[in-house]
């Protein structure tokens, strides 16, 4: 990657991404398309500030991601067969309680953690929620 090449994209991140320093970021001809995206997405994460509320929209894009969810839309649903057609469903992110934390003992050290709690209405009308619980390395 040329000197200038990689200015601009330093310029770029600094205004899309929020990244506040920068680090090398080499990327080669050998790269797949994933390993460019994973070096670049690991360079924006460790040079980046990161509020909670970044952390809980990545957990519920995570979440959205997983359960074949649209991203940014507000009302969402499932797929619940050809009988039922589509039902609705919730995806609700917080933080970690204290209890869950000391279960996770010295793991959860410099750890930021969530849980995500995805309720879906069943076609009986009850809802059924399963928890995650998800752990956010920390990029310092």
């Amino acid at each position: 990657m040329q000197e200038n090449e990689f200015q601009d994209l330093t310029s770029l991140m600094k205004v899309r991404f929020g990244v506040t320093k920068s680090s090398p970021l080499r990327l080669t001809e050998k790269d797949t398309l994933f390993t460019a995206f994973r070096k670049i997405a690991d360079n924006i994460y460790k040079n980046g500030e990161w509020t909670v509320e970044d952390e809980i929209q990545a957990v519920d894009t995570m979440m959205r991601n997983r359960n074949d969810v649209a991203v940014g839309t507000n009302r969402i649903s499932y797929y619940a067969g050809r009988e039922n057609g589509y039902l609705p469903m919730t995806i609700d992110v917080a933080p970690i309680t204290d209890i869950e934390r000391s279960r996770l003992g010295s793991r959860a050290d410099n750890f930021s953690g969530y849980t995500a709690t995805v309720t879906k209405q069943l076609p009986d009308g009850f809802f059924r929620g399963k928890k995650d619980l998800c752990i956010i390395r920390s990029g310092k």
